[in-house]
């Protein structure tokens, strides 16, 4: 009787989970969205919680903690959203506010320019990969006419078939995922960085 009043309640919790719902739009416009833009607040003590102490005079480079959060946190903001980093505590000056700003800019400025370069050599490959194909196709066409030894025409039918799939690949699939990626970088690029002084 136990035994089956557990499986009854498993059964129903089964039911439950596949049934639950979870509101996206909602989650995002009370935790990231005020006045119409996206915040990313993160609270801070001193200049190192977000410039590497490794970093030297005039070559300063983001802290990959705060670098981490900050993506971290803008996945889960819709591209379409202008985003706000908010930098709580600190009370920084003038002069470290700026130094701030520019670094976190270089930093996905930097992203950026990386994905369009990924855009650049996806585009290559995949070309090269189409060129494979046609050549495989028109190979394959030749070898059927000719009636050559029958090794060598599934030779370039595996070569068609190699080269159409991973043309495939590369050009439908990672090169719509670099695209996201530059989207996500652009969208923290062109962030406004504004400070809260505790």
């Amino acid at each position: 009787m136990l035994l089956s009043s557990k499986k009854k309640k498993s059964i129903k919790n089964l039911r439950k989970f596949k049934s639950a719902k979870f509101n996206y739009a909602k989650f995002v416009k009370k935790y990231y969205i005020e006045k119409g833009e996206a915040y990313i607040s993160a609270k801070v003590n001193s200049i190192d919680d977000l410039i590497s102490k490794y970093s030297t005079k005039d070559y300063e480079w983001i802290n990959p903690e705060f670098a981490d959060y900050i993506e971290e946190s803008a996945y889960y903001i819709p591209i379409e959203e202008s985003i706000v980093i908010e930098i709580c505590g600190g009370n920084f000056s003038d002069e470290e506010k700026e130094l701030v700003k520019r670094v976190i800019r270089d930093y996905f400025g930097l992203k950026l320019g990386d994905k369009f370069l990924d855009l650049d050599e996806n585009s290559q490959k995949s070309f090269i990969l189409l060129l494979f194909s046609i050549i495989g196709l028109g190979l394959f066409v030749i070898l059927q006419k000719v009636n050559i030894l029958s090794t060598i025409i599934e030779l370039a039918a595996l070569l068609l078939w190699f080269s159409l799939w991973e043309y495939a690949d590369l050009a439908l699939l990672k090169r719509s995922d670099i695209y996201l990626e530059k989207l996500e970088a652009a969208q923290l690029s062109t962030a406004k960085i504004v400070f809260l002084d505790e």
